[in-house]
């Protein structure tokens, strides 16, 4: 990469975050291998094209517009249409939804056997 482009790239982190990746009509997950505000690099099986528009979901991000930069046989390199919170993007799906009735106390060790 030139220097130019080095320098309007955010620093990206090492990552192993699932996402579900839509490409047209195609819906699949796929995972993510590192990440910063503006950008990620994604595991594919050969369906994602330079140029492509893509939307993505992970963590607590949703609907989320790229374009994919660059392909490799397995990888992809996608910019984000505006900046993300990495930090929501990293939160495992499903963390922080309520639970409530009899189940929430399911898994307690202090809970009363009946």
């Amino acid at each position: 990469m030139s220097d130019a482009i080095n320098q309007d790239r955010a620093k990206r982190s090492g990552v192993i975050i699932r996402a579900d990746v839509l490409i047209g009509e195609r819906r699949m997950e796929r995972r993510v291998r590192n990440l910063s505000t503006t950008g990620a690099c994604l595991d594919h099986d050969g369906e994602m094209v330079k140029g492509a528009r893509i939307q993505l979901a992970m963590g607590r991000l949703h609907d989320l517009d790229a374009e994919v930069m660059w392909v490799t046989d397995k990888l992809a390199g996608i910019r984000f249409d505006e900046p993300i919170d990495t930090d929501e993007a990293r939160v495992p799906r499903g963390a922080g939804k309520a639970q409530t009735g009899w189940m929430t106390d399911i898994n307690n060790a202090y809970r009363k056997a009946r």
